[in-house]
């Protein structure tokens, strides 16, 4: 293998992490909000916190894409709770892209999937305020 894959995959790793940070901040910089001024330091400190927990419990799924739109209620859920702990509110779409983000990123299910899930709940969350 030539020497130089190594430093070039930690590269691409370290550029794709800068820009999904600029399009989350860009996207949800208004949904993120403590004392009224964006603190990214702490979004970043329970963005980890929410990661270990989201994969533990990710991983405890089976797999099912009909078992999929629960674990997923189960992990925003999750992540509402680290980012109230930590006093961060963060608004339905910034819980959803956090656990979308990190579901996609550790490939425990496709974008395509995790949207359809989230639909999935939306659905059902209408068919039960009806």
């Amino acid at each position: 293998m030539p020497h130089w894959i190594w430093p070039t995959m930690i590269a691409l790793v370290v550029m794709d992490t800068v820009v999904a940070f600029v399009i989350v901040r860009r996207r949800f910089s208004a949904s993120v909000v403590h004392d009224g001024s964006v603190d990214f330091a702490r979004v970043h400190q329970v963005g980890k916190m929410v990661n270990d927990r989201l994969v533990a419990h990710m991983q405890s799924w089976n797999g099912a894409n009909a078992e999929l739109p629960e674990a997923l209620r189960r992990s925003v859920e999750i992540t509402r709770g680290v980012a109230g702990d930590s006093g961060i509110t963060l608004d339905e779409a910034g819980l959803r892209l956090v656990v979308t983000s990190i579901v996609v990123v550790h490939k425990l299910a496709s974008r395509r999937a995790v949207a359809r899930a989230f639909k999935s709940l939306d659905a059902e969350t209408k068919h039960a305020a009806a």
